[in-house]
């Protein structure tokens, strides 16, 4: 059940449960550890185990913290999808390409029925040039997986070509070579879709390779100043203080997705070893009410605070980015909505009420809004499906979109000095913009949002974005959204409530045999042990039976948005050492 529900498989989950509730005389309480750490245990019996004198060391007095994340200085990050994450991903009307499609003879009987364990006879070798961590990427043909993405960086975008070269698994010689040119990259927009020929020595076309990539660029003027004008936030890993009982070792985590090389390193990280409970927890900085704002660019690049995808205008179906400044804000002194009242013994619920139903540029609104409060700004962005299905007209690039919301954040803490300090978070339900958030930058945490593939029943805003809205590999299960928050560094993610505590379809005989947190093991735990955060939105009804990491219980959410404030509880109230 937990794996079926991690990894998206609604129609399993859907399965294991009607079958649950035909076996109510053999009711088994579900364990609620992570079946991803029970994988890590180690295969000795609990009597081997205690027979073994305990070595480890008590955990530190003060745990190691890590101040901001890699960001991009000079070079720009490259990732490179073979394959296509914006395809009609598990769309049964649509059937999925392969991301290589060779041709006869290479492609037959010998090469597609091949048992998944047996060597493969081809590979695909990706080379780029130039690039500062990049190294020759070898891909096995065929490709079980259709979606393998890459990452390095460049010193120049406009300056970098790509070569697909076919090989035999064992051997050198050059089957085939696909090219692509600088040229290909001019005027790029984000996960842009590739096509290319695979040519064999006598130019032949014998196969093509499918690829996306997405530029992120190097946003100036940031830097990790602690003790600043700007906020920086820190994280760090920290462990249950193990009781008498503990006497357990288990074997350290493995290690998470690699990161390109040559960005600005923040702080070194510190390796944990999880004792006794197998549970490494991840605590920071991020604590109090946040007002949730949903920011939009217009298209002379200014952001403004607007939650939905198309304006209130009754004459024409525009977006934010189909106006200028000028454009938005006369629209919005016609309709009545131009300034959010200063009141500063406003609570942040009201603030964010008053906020939901004006429209005013992100610059007044964090000079409106008291410093103490802080802010979660949803950076809503308009895929393709989106723009179609509402006629919008415009498509930003995203490195500007990104580069105007962070211009406007450090220029207003500039100008409010070191008694301005305020706490900022991002979020964005689209993948790319949580990547180019926080490789922008060092001091603003960023958690990535998603339905995981659901429909949510309270989603937090009008541009949250589903399944519907675009057809993206990483917004369909809760592995893939763990998968590319780790990847890109993030510090955690945000979740429906309702994924949390029942496997959707909901069954409603099933509600009466198990407790609601018990109905899919430690979800919560599972990302957990990943070393993010989880916050939730949705219903009140989901979020109050869900364990907060207040609390005692070991895999509670660290954040929930209510009434437009998204709160981060606060980690010292546990009984953890070292914080």
């Amino acid at each position: 059940l937990y794996y079926a529900a991690w990894y998206g498989h609604r129609s399993c989950v859907a399965l294991l449960l009607e079958a649950a509730t035909r076996a109510q005389a053999a009711q088994v309480p579900l364990s609620q550890t992570s079946p991803l750490t029970n994988t890590q245990r180690s295969t000795g019996t609990d009597s081997d185990i205690d027979a073994i004198p305990s070595l480890y060391l008590p955990p530190p007095m003060m745990p190691y913290r890590v101040y901001g994340h890699n960001y991009l200085d000079r070079t720009s990050l490259v990732q490179v999808t073979i394959g296509h994450l914006t395809s009609h991903y598990k769309d049964t009307s649509v059937e999925a390409a392969p991301a290589v499609r060779l041709r006869h003879p290479l492609a037959g009987p010998q090469y597609e029925d091949r048992d998944l364990h047996a060597s493969p006879l081809l590979k695909l070798v990706m080379t780029a040039t130039p690039a500062v961590t990049s190294a020759p990427y070898s891909i096995p043909l065929p490709i079980r997986d259709q979606k393998i993405v890459f990452s390095f960086q460049v010193p120049s975008p406009s300056a970098m070509s790509l070569e697909f070269s076919l090989y035999p698994n064992f051997g050198t010689k050059t089957i085939g070579r696909a090219t692509a040119l600088p040229r290909f990259f001019e005027h790029l927009q984000n996960s842009q879709p590739f096509t290319l020929p695979i040519l064999d020595p006598r130019l032949h076309v014998i196969g093509e390779v499918s690829f996306e990539i997405n530029v992120i660029t190097p946003f100036s003027g940031v830097k990790l100043e602690i003790g600043g004008a700007v906020e920086t936030y820190w994280k760090s890993l920290a462990m249950p203080v193990p009781g008498a009982s503990s006497a357990k070792l288990l074997s350290p985590r493995p290690p998470q997705h690699g990161r390109a090389l040559g960005s600005a390193q923040t702080s070194p990280s510190n390796p944990t070893l999880a004792v006794a409970s197998g549970h490494s927890l991840t605590h920071s900085s991020v604590t109090g009410s946040y007002i949730y704002v949903t920011v939009q660019v217009t298209r002379d690049f200014h952001p403004v605070v607007f939650a939905d995808w198309k304006l209130p205008d009754d004459h024409y179906d525009l977006g934010v980015a189909d106006v200028t400044l000028s454009q938005f804000q006369s629209l919005a002194a016609r309709l009545g909505r131009n300034g959010a009242v200063s009141d500063t013994t406003a609570s942040p619920s009201q603030w964010a009420k008053r906020i939901a139903t004006s429209m005013v540029t992100l610059q007044d609104l964090l000079r409106t809004v008291p410093a103490a409060f802080g802010i979660c700004l949803e950076l809503a962005y308009a895929p393709t499906r989106v723009r179609q299905r509402h006629s919008l007209r415009h498509q930003l690039d995203l490195n500007d979109v990104v580069n105007s919301v962070l211009r406007t954040v450090y220029d207003t803490s500039a100008l409010e000095g070191h008694i301005g300090r305020r706490p900022v978070v991002f979020t964005s339900f689209a993948p790319d913009v949580c990547a180019a958030l926080n490789w922008k930058q060092p001091n603003y945490p960023v958690f990535f949002a998603s339905h995981c593939g659901e429909t949510s029943r309270a989603p937090p805003s009008a541009t949250a974005l589903n399944t519907e809205d675009v057809h993206d590999h990483r917004l369909w299960s809760l592995d893939a959204a763990v998968e590319f928050s780790k990847m890109n560094n993030l510090l955690g993610v945000l979740l429906d409530a309702g994924l949390l505590v029942r496997p959707l379809p909901y069954s409603r005989t099933w509600a009466l045999l198990m407790p609601c947190q018990a109905r899919v093991p430690s979800l919560i735990q599972g990302v957990k042990d990943f070393g993010l955060l989880v916050g939730t939105y949705g219903l009140l009804e989901d979020v109050e039976r869900l364990p907060t990491s207040a609390s005692a219980e070991a895999n509670g959410i660290d954040a929930a948005l209510h009434d437009g404030v998204l709160t981060y509880f606060n980690h010292k109230q546990r009984g953890m050492q070292g914080l």
